[in-house]
């Protein structure tokens, strides 16, 4: 009988470009709070020409833009970045340096070597209103401490993001979890778009992520100046973001009816239900009598 494999069998030999590849790809999809993690393990199965301080650099900013990663004030995102390295505090219009590969602020005012854009005035009264409703609503329903807002107005002044971004890290114990919303209000078309995603992994004694998103769409605003379209914006991301956490309850508490009852036959395998009648038992009893 051949084997599975010849054991002389030749295979090609990975290249760098494809080995950074890979491990781009460990990294990009790293749970909360533990790209550091993998980065370490990777280094232990790379060279460090593959995974050079500047490439690893890269890849950490293309993790922080995507997943909204906070360092210091700043939620980085496409939204608040400037340049690669540089991004705006919309709560101080003021440009922040900062380092992706350590995730630290390298400079809280870096305007002068990096000048904030500038906004229609009429846009940052509105990014103001939206920004005092959206405080105080994540003081009421987030946990103190763990999450981030940021308002950002377009370069155009017709759009403004929402960025909400909280993690919660207790490696520790052997969960992590992250929530991030995000969400474009167009003030001419006078809607809202965007999405909550929300990730959380689990790993003591096995590995287990949840990984689920809710995206929406030309959502209609009603307002006629910057307070009440700071209210109306407040009002449809408290609706959507309780739906998601509603739908994750009914997730669970389903669960065991659903999901589980899936893992498990509802018949034993002779297809017949145990029969537990008082006279099979008094046979079973005397069977054991009479041993």
């Amino acid at each position: 009988m051949a084997s599975f494999a010849d054991e002389d069998e030749e295979y090609p030999e990975v290249t760098d470009e494809e080995k950074l590849a890979i491990a781009s790809q460990f990294l990009l999809q790293s749970p909360p709070g533990q790209i550091k993690e993998v980065l370490r393990d990777l280094k232990n199965l790379c060279s460090e020409d593959v995974l050079a301080e500047d490439v690893v650099a890269g890849v950490f900013h293309r993790y922080n833009n995507a997943t909204q990663q906070v360092i210091g004030s700043i939620v980085c995102d496409e939204a608040t970045e400037i340049d690669e390295g540089h991004y705006l505090d919309p709560a101080s219009q003021s440009t922040v340096h900062v380092d992706h590969l350590h995730h630290k602020v390298i400079n809280e005012n870096a305007s002068d070597d990096v000048p904030p854009p500038d906004f229609p005035e009429e846009a940052m009264e509105m990014r103001e209103a939206v920004e005092h409703e959206l405080n105080e609503y994540i003081g009421e329903q987030y946990v103190k401490g763990t999450t981030t807002l940021s308002v950002v107005c377009s370069k155009d002044g017709y759009e403004l993001v929402v960025l909400i971004s909280g993690e919660k890290i207790n490696l520790k114990n052997y969960w992590s979890g992250r929530w991030r919303s995000r969400f474009v209000v167009n003030i001419n078309d006078c809607s809202l778009s965007g999405f909550v995603k929300i990730n959380c992994h689990t790993f003591e004694d096995g590995n287990v992520q949840l990984d689920t998103s809710k995206n929406v769409s030309d959502i209609k605003l009603s307002f006629d100046n910057s307070a009440s379209l700071g209210v109306a914006v407040r009002k449809k991301i408290v609706s959507i973001e309780s739906k998601v956490q509603d739908s994750l309850e009914d997730m669970y508490v389903n669960m065991s009816q659903e999901a589980f009852k899936d893992m498990r036959r509802a018949l034993p395998i002779t297809r017949q239900k145990m029969d537990w009648s008082g006279a099979q038992m008094q046979l079973a009893k005397g069977f054991s009598k009479s041993k």
